[in-house]
């Protein structure tokens, strides 16, 4: 699959453009044609694939939070990531939400900001909001 070295650059090559109105899909290029597909599974990715989706999805939170762009471009690169790892519903997979419950934890955002991210990822009161918090 896709190293997280490359989607960090692939982030940041993009930082300049994700300041302006330009949807992350625009300025950089579609993360799902450079990760590619690799199955159909709904929820969750298969085999050794699973730490790599987790250190994905982690690492270009991480790396979009310091950006401090549109919480909804950051929902549409991580779909992007699951596509290529055949997750087609990121938002139910736990790995996934885990993952970026640990990047939100982990930025410099203020708690404003970092409650801003939250509550546009995850429905109030459901697992994944219990699970980013």
């Amino acid at each position: 699959m896709v190293g997280t070295a490359f989607l960090v650059a692939l982030l940041t090559s993009g930082c300049a453009a994700l300041s302006s109105s330009n949807s992350f899909s625009e300025s950089s290029g579609s993360v799902s044609d450079s990760v590619g597909s690799s199955s159909d599974s709904s929820t969750s990715s298969s085999g050794g694939d699973d730490q790599a989706f987790r250190n994905d999805v982690e690492a270009y939170a991480k790396a979009h939070l310091e950006t401090r762009s549109e919480p909804d471009a950051l929902r549409r690169g991580i779909s992007e990531i699951a596509m290529g790892y055949g997750v087609t519903d990121w938002e139910a997979n736990h790995e996934a939400v885990q993952a970026v419950g640990r990047a939100l934890r982990a930025s410099s955002l203020s708690d404003e900001a970092r409650e801003r991210y939250r509550l546009a990822l995850a429905q109030p009161g459901s697992d994944a909001d219990r699970v980013m918090r």
